[in-house]
């Protein structure tokens, strides 16, 4: 091989390693760019520094009810500490109805089949509640029904990614259609259980101001 077809062969080497770097760095970019989506300009009413959850009786009184538990304490979990950094969120399992931001309740069964669940929003409390809705106005607590069959239990990400969504629809978060989002919707394959960056990213930009 001459000289000349050396130094050109190394310089081609290093163009295409300068371009798969710069095509690493851009893809990593736009992921850490990338932010799921707000339901609009409204939010939960007193941020989500402090935000109680409660779990009803139809929950703890399913055959499911321990592993339904975990689930959601996990969901909980995979928001306060997403991975991905800092963010306002903190929170924590409430055993006072009238004293939380998030309740849970179970009905057997689906609406279609690949629902998972339903939120409704509310203001006031649950002893005097007034329906709303994100395009509305803010709202101090939302009321999250999951649908479950015995089936599931041989599928808890599945159960665990629901609520994980739910969770992110009660602070404000919109569904999407990116599988790397736990907001992806439920007619989407989705990719993961939990939060990913952009979720995190929506939340900050949501509450973080």
């Amino acid at each position: 091989m001459t000289y000349t077809k050396k130094i050109t062969k190394k310089i081609l080497a290093m163009a295409l390693a300068m371009i798969m770097l710069f095509t690493i760095n851009t893809s990593q970019a736009y992921a850490s760019g990338s932010v799921t989506p707000s339901l609009g300009p409204y939010r939960l009413e007193y941020g989500i520094s402090h935000v109680n959850y409660y779990i009803t009786d139809s929950v703890l009184n399913h055959p499911m009810g321990s592993t339904l538990v975990t689930l959601i304490n996990n969901a909980a979990n995979s928001w306060v500490d997403t991975g991905y950094g800092w963010n306002p969120l903190y929170m924590y399992r409430s055993y006072d109805l009238y004293n939380s931001n998030m309740d849970f309740y179970l009905r057997e069964g689906y609406v279609e089949g690949f629902i998972r669940g339903n939120i409704t929003y509310w203001n006031g409390n649950s002893a005097n509640p007034v329906q709303t809705y994100p395009h509305q106005s803010n709202w101090v607590y939302s009321e999250i029904t999951l649908f479950i069959t015995m089936f599931d239990q041989n599928d808890l990400n599945s159960i665990q990614r629901a609520i994980a969504y739910f969770m992110g629809s009660g602070f404000g978060l919109a569904t999407t259609q990116d599988p790397n989002s736990v907001m992806c919707s439920f007619y989407t394959k989705c990719n993961v259980y939990k939060p990913g960056i952009m979720d995190h990213n929506g939340l900050n930009a949501m509450y973080n101001n």
